[in-house]
């Protein structure tokens, strides 16, 4: 099977750097190897699997569940008609639930495909009648000739790998012992990279943490509490049985949508306020004096009295021949 490689920069400390240091540059090189990892890893599942891929759950018969299982992707059942125990079971958005339609039967022959593919890779170790517990393995394929067993923890080691992949041959069965580990190192978060082609049926024990793609012929047997991280749980014939599980699709396909980022709302700009008009104060205006008559003749000496000459009903004024001032007398005098 043709596989997609990638450059892979190695990260690398400067010469000069404080033993165990890693400068900038090495830590940007690390950031695109883990980017490269998981896209690589994310074709490299979605040619495997097809559709399939989305389905954490997956059933030729039914799918049963029994308490408080928490779904993360699809659920389908194809060409069988029965979902049943959701809820209590909670499918996590946006998986959806699909029985017997097309999202389904489309999933259910790509499972096939993925099955056949994964049958027919080159073995690279057998392991037929060794339990997997205890184990550390390199990328690899790794056949039983019958079936294979799981007590304790199985340690898979990445090697930093973006190609790196796990595969695993099972003739017949597939049994976790209760509590039992498959635990991923030298990886990405994104361990999308492990498969299980099981010949007949898969049994994970009670609480047994396991990491992975299960494609079984027949069925799949999840015992209380058992949880599937990154993987999926493919049964092409039979049925798949859950109780109380979680069941989680690799983090390598999972397409969240896009939160949009809503458009602010602009705020009115209120009209300039007209300013308050600056009172102002009146200029007080200087009154203009009448202006003294002309000095009559006939005057008399510093009296002032020109009362002689005024025509009848005027007011007498004083005329002070100093000053040329005029004052007003207090008394009026009709002449």
């Amino acid at each position: 099977m043709s596989q997609k490689h990638a450059a892979v920069s190695v990260c690398a400390y400067h010469p000069r750097s404080p033993a165990g240091a890693m400068t900038k540059p090495a830590l940007r090189r690390k950031s695109v190897f883990q980017f490269e990892a998981m896209e690589d890893r994310r074709l490299l599942s979605a040619a495997i699997l097809g559709t399939a891929d989305g389905f954490a759950v997956l059933a030729g018969s039914t799918v049963t569940n029994t308490g408080t299982s928490v779904v993360t992707g699809n659920v389908g059942v194809w060409p069988g008609s029965a979902i049943t125990g959701f809820p209590p079971g909670i499918v996590l958005a946006p998986g959806q639930i699909h029985t017997t339609d097309g999202v389904a039967q489309k999933a259910e022959a790509d499972a096939l495909t993925g099955y056949n593919k994964l049958a027919g890779m080159a073995v690279t170790k057998v392991l037929t009648g060794t339990d997997l517990g205890g184990l550390t393995l390199v990328p690899g394929v790794y056949q039983f000739a019958s079936s294979a067993q799981l007590t304790g923890t199985l340690t898979l080691n990445d090697e930093n790998n973006p190609n790196a992949i796990f595969v695993f041959q099972i003739g017949s069965t597939l049994t976790t012992a209760s509590a039992s580990t498959v635990k991923v190192i030298n990886g990405p978060a994104c361990i999308d990279n492990v498969y299980w082609q099981v010949g007949s049926s898969a049994t994970l024990g009670t609480g047994s943490v396991f990491d992975g793609a299960i494609v079984a012929l027949t069925s799949i047997t999840l015992d209380t509490g058992a949880t599937i991280t990154q993987g999926n749980a493919l049964a092409l014939n039979g049925a798949v049985t859950l109780q109380s599980n979680t069941v989680s699709v690799d983090l390598c396909s999972q397409h969240p949508t896009p939160t949009p980022t809503p458009t602010p709302t602009p705020t009115p700009t209120p009209p300039p306020r007209c300013p308050a008009p600056t009172p102002t104060k009146p200029t007080p205006t200087k009154p203009t004096p009448t202006p003294c008559p002309p000095k009559q003749s006939g005057c008399q000496g510093n009296s002032g009295r020109c009362g002689d000459y005024l025509p009848a009903g005027s007011t007498l004024q004083a005329w002070a021949p100093a000053s040329s001032d005029c004052q007003l007398f207090t008394d009026v005098y009709t002449l």
